[in-house]
């Protein structure tokens, strides 16, 4: 008991999605324009149902290319919910690219500038003690300057970025201090044809935040002539998923995942919803050289 109180308690404070392979823009924003054409997406992530209090997540993001696909512009707003805490984002995001070789690879940088406001409201908690100078309605907001980069070719993409890169160090309030701390990502996916209509598609994901274990996604997904993806998704010692996606009319793709967790938590709740919604604007004739993710 003297080392817990002796020692602060960390853990992870952003969301955690599981189509995270055709979202790469919710954490790096290298993506934006990467794509050739304007892209919109939508998503909604239930974590643990039937856990109180648990994480709620919903991100819609929209980028497109510019300048001959040298440069793109987009946005990402994102809202999450866990307990009493509140989390509304919204990112503005500029990147650029650079052409490599003969191969049409491509070495992108984005910024972005984003502004955060987190909330706690514990007006209508149940409580012990009355006088807990914590039952109160907090709220704090802030700029939040991040960073990625990639490099991507027809079949390969890998990238970093830190799309927090300042803590918050300034608040008036001790509960929301903890909040906006750095978390680093490294993303990466290949594409394999096995047959003329059948490929196979492997992503992973690393997130670290400091004083925090590593965290792992992997995902192995099949895709029948571009139209019908059937996947699974492994989250290192929290989860096991299923997830299912179709092509409509090369503009539409609308995709669920379901995960079951293979910790502790298996006895509490009864698993992990997400659906997805992504379009893109259909052009008369597609642009030559821009790799699909």
């Amino acid at each position: 008991m003297v080392f817990l109180l002796l020692n602060p308690v960390f853990g992870q404070q952003e969301e955690q999605i599981s189509f995270y392979q055709y979202n790469p823009l919710a954490y790096n924003p290298a993506f934006a324009g990467s794509q050739g054409k304007l892209s919109v997406s939508a998503l909604g992530h239930f974590q643990w149902i039937q856990y109180a209090g648990a994480p709620r997540t919903q991100l819609f993001s929209i980028h497109s290319a510019l300048s001959k696909n040298q440069t793109g512009i987009g946005a990402n707003f994102k809202h999450d919910q866990i307990g009493k805490r509140k989390k509304t984002e919204i990112d503005l995001i500029f990147a650029s690219a650079l052409s490599l070789n003969a191969n049409r690879d491509h070495l992108r940088l984005g910024l972005s500038l984003g502004l955060n406001q987190y909330s706690c409201d514990f007006s209508d908690a149940m409580v012990n003690d009355p006088d807990d100078p914590f039952i109160t309605q907090q709220a704090l907001t802030q700029l939040t300057p991040g960073f990625g980069i990639s490099y991507s070719g027809k079949k390969h993409f890998i990238g970093f970025s830190v799309p927090h890169i300042l803590p918050n160090k300034a608040s008036s309030s001790q509960l929301l201090l903890a909040f906006s701390k750095p978390h680093y990502y490294l993303s990466g996916s290949y594409d394999f044809t096995l047959n003329a209509p059948l490929k196979l598609k492997v992503a992973s994901l690393l997130k670290y935040v400091p004083h925090v274990p590593l965290t792992i996604d992997l995902n192995a997904t099949c895709i029948y002539r571009d139209k019908l993806f059937g996947g699974l998704n492994y989250r290192f010692h929290e989860g096991l998923g299923i997830n299912g996606l179709i092509q409509i009319k090369q503009q539409l793709l609308i995709g669920y995942s379901y995960e079951f967790p293979i910790n502790g938590l298996f006895h509490y709740q009864f698993g992990s919803h997400e659906l997805m919604l992504h379009f893109e604007l259909k052009e008369k004739s597609e642009v030559e050289g821009i790799p699909k993710f």
